[in-house]
């Protein structure tokens, strides 16, 4: 039996994907990593080391910056803020 692959563009893949959800898939994976962390510190009591790690990032730098920029606070002051 021979199957024949339709030829679809990564654009045309991935527009609906966008339509629906109003982000693309790389903005969606990481909105779902942070809120994970968030969840990570606030409810659990992870450190924030703990935390990145746990969801994915290595660089803390980077994951420092990207959480201050969902949610307008550092990963450390949303721990402190809980305690």
């Amino acid at each position: 039996m021979k199957v024949a692959f339709l030829e679809v563009g990564q654009r045309r893949l991935l527009a609906p994907f966008r339509q629906l959800l109003g982000v693309g898939v790389i903005g969606y994976l990481q909105d779902q990593r942070l809120q994970a962390a968030r969840t990570l510190l606030i409810e659990q009591g992870a450190s924030v080391t703990e935390a990145a790690l746990q969801v994915g990032y290595v660089n803390l730098s980077q994951f420092a910056r990207l959480y201050r920029g969902a949610f307008g606070v550092s990963p450390g002051q949303a721990t402190r803020a809980d305690a």
